[in-house]
């Protein structure tokens, strides 16, 4: 890629560990040379003014609500969570935005933007493309805003390869706008806790990605239910008036466990709700809905294994690259069969028989 407008120096020179990052985080992702003159750094003015993105979730909602005293506006961004195409939807979020805005006393930017029907085109939103998205939007708004803060997804207890991540999120910086990725500190579960001190947020929280029939919140998809017991744990959920139904404990063991990132924000949501000493019914379907997650798991391990047989030998080093994860796994189902078979075992040392 050759430019032949002058560009920033500083991000000039980070683009390629930008580059370097995703490459090894994702091989598909090809690094490309980047040829651009950069501009002084004394050509340029920080503004004094800063901002966070907010899109009325909980992890928005935490970072501002923290940083509330340094923030001087807020930034919404219509097709990002919110397809252009959809209006309806559209018009109930910017409506519960603007009232949140308001309530908090920040002025709203409002950004509207076709580049994720662009971009889902060839990479994914989640694992390539929101953290660049808005680092775009944020550098749109660059002789305005000094300094974008960009709310964690994740906490520094997790940090798996993500399009959003404190190792990237910074180097987006140039010599007029600073990006700092915040809220990493924070597990969901205390952010919750944190965020429904806001009666602000408990009137407009908004968390659900599925939005069935332009649901504001559906609270029966999986993200809207470990929202919803993230409150309970907290004592909070009743105050939630966002979510208009009940955290029904039949709809939890049902909760669909998608990949291994969501079992880690479930299994931490039992820990939590437990510790908690609430709602022991609903602490009881988590663990029923982990417990399917992780069977469902196995089955398609040993599926996989009988379709495309292996070597003996394969088969072990591959159980013994992952031995811990898959005893905790047969441990937690097959319990009275694996005391059953050791037992067995323990017999027929004993006895000093082969079979």
């Amino acid at each position: 890629m050759h430019i032949q407008a002058p560009v920033s120096g500083q991000l000039l020179n980070s683009v390629q560990t930008i580059q370097q990052i995703f490459h090894k985080w994702y091989p598909d992702l090809v690094v490309v040379p980047v040829e651009a003159q950069g501009m002084e750094g004394t050509e340029l003015q920080r503004a004094r003014q800063s901002a966070a993105f907010f899109s009325g979730g909980l992890d928005s909602f935490y970072t501002v609500l923290k940083n509330l005293a340094h923030i001087d506006q807020l930034i919404f961004v219509h097709g990002f969570d919110v397809g252009l195409e959809n209006e309806a939807l559209h018009s109930k979020v910017i409506h519960e935005i603007r009232q949140s805005a308001q309530a908090l006393g920040k002025p709203l930017i409002e950004v509207e933007t076709n580049l994720r029907e662009l971009g889902d085109r060839h990479v994914s939103w989640d694992l390539h493309l929101f953290g660049p998205a808005l680092a775009s939007v944020g550098l749109l708004l660059g002789k305005s805003i000094g300094r974008v803060y960009i709310p964690s997804s994740e906490s520094y207890a997790h940090l798996d390869p993500c399009a959003s991540h404190p190792l990237v999120d910074p180097l987006w910086s140039t010599e007029t706008t600073e990006f700092i990725h915040d809220g990493a500190e924070a597990t969901r579960n205390e952010k919750a806790a944190f965020v429904a001190l806001s009666e602000t947020a408990m009137r407009t929280l908004r968390v659900c990605w599925e939005t069935p029939d332009n649901a504001y919140n559906c609270g029966r998809c999986e993200k809207c239910l470990r929202t919803m017991i993230n409150f309970e744990a907290a004592g909070a959920l009743e105050r939630c008036t966002t979510f208009d139904c009940q955290l029904e404990p039949a709809v939890v063991a049902e909760m669909r466990i998608g990949s291994e990132l969501v079992l880690f924000h479930v299994e931490e949501n039992l820990c939590v709700l437990e510790a908690s000493g609430r709602n022991p019914a609903v602490v009881e379907a988590l663990r029923t809905a982990i417990g399917k997650y992780k069977a469902n798991r196995l089955n398609a391990l040993f599926t996989n294994i009988r379709e495309k047989p292996v070597t003996a030998d394969i088969f072990r080093q591959f159980i013994l690259n992952r031995k811990e994860r898959a005893f905790q796994m047969l441990w937690q189902e097959h319990r009275s069969w694996m005391t059953k078979e050791v037992f067995k075992e323990n017999i027929k040392r004993l006895l000093g028989r082969n079979t």
